[in-house]
């Protein structure tokens, strides 16, 4: 038996990218609980698709307010974007993620798990948000970087290349994590970590400018 649709596309339509996009507003079709907590009735007015390809018609995924999600981009499972968010590209936002605020994820960038996007953060790439992690401020993500566990990233800190930032690990300021760096239960705050083979995997903190670089000297 064909699953009830749990949205519609409505005939309010606007245009993003230049007008390149066309994007919908949807309604609900049924009563539902959001991984948000939010109660959606039938007849409550979403946010805005591309198609229904963007917003499984199963689960509990709901793009809500003025958010976006479109060309290739899927949200799906318990999955929620909100606020004035946009979700585009081949991204995938699944599981309990959220993105909101005016956060963009694109690229082939995946969050998942109870993950949190926020801000004014940019996550893209082929980046990586899953666990418990948030990325906020003006924080960005991107390249093959991952940040996963409960790890925060914020301020104007930037996480690339194939960076790891994992476990209780905050990456802040204006903290740059770039390489082969991993960071752990650490507090990296205005640092510059570059293709470091050196991993961060003890309580601490590291402050100022300190530059870790593949040879494993640092110059302060």
């Amino acid at each position: 038996m064909e699953e009830t649709k749990k949205y519609e596309l409505t005939d309010k339509a606007m245009t993003i990218f230049a007008g390149e996009v066309v994007l919908h507003r949807i309604r609900a079709l049924k009563d539902f609980k959001a991984a948000d907590g939010r109660t959606v009735r039938a007849g409550d007015i979403g946010g805005w698709v591309e198609s229904e390809n963007n917003l499984s018609q199963s689960g509990k995924a709901w793009v809500a307010n003025e958010a976006g999600v479109c060309d290739d981009a899927k949200v799906f499972d318990n999955a929620t974007v909100k606020g004035n968010a946009l979700v585009h590209g081949n991204a995938r936002v699944f599981r309990n993620a959220e993105v909101s605020g005016s956060a963009k994820v694109f690229g082939k960038a995946k969050v998942s798990g109870k993950a949190q996007v926020s801000g004014h953060a940019l996550v893209w790439g082929c980046a990586t948000v899953r666990g418990k992690a948030r990325v906020y401020d003006n924080a960005m993500v991107n390249d093959h970087a991952l940040v996963c566990g409960n790890a925060r990233i914020y301020g104007h800190a930037t996480v690339t290349s194939g960076a790891e930032i994992s476990g209780s690990a905050q990456v802040c300021g204006d903290a740059y994590m770039c390489g082969t760096a991993k960071i752990h239960e650490s507090l990296v705050e205005n640092g510059l970590h570059t293709g470091a083979k050196k991993t961060f995997c003890l309580p601490g903190s590291v402050y100022g400018h300190q530059r870790t670089f593949k040879a494993d000297r640092d110059v302060r």
